[in-house]
């Protein structure tokens, strides 16, 4: 679980965050380093952190 208490996951090359409060699934971005993501974390100042299938960290700005 992430901050503003959404929790968040990658599918099919996308990165999702669900928002329990209002059951509701929004797509953030997309992009085909998470096609195959092992680990995401997401820290309290809005970054993503997530290992590509080329065991590269990656990390993204959400907001």
């Amino acid at each position: 679980m992430g901050p503003q208490k959404r929790n968040y996951f990658a599918a099919d090359g996308v990165l999702y965050a669900y928002d329990p409060a209002l059951k509701t699934v929004v797509k953030l971005f997309s992009h085909p380093s998470l096609e195959l993501t092992q680990d995401l974390y997401v820290t309290p100042e809005g970054f993503a952190y997530y290992l590509a299938e080329n065991t590269s960290i990656i990390r993204v700005k959400l907001f």
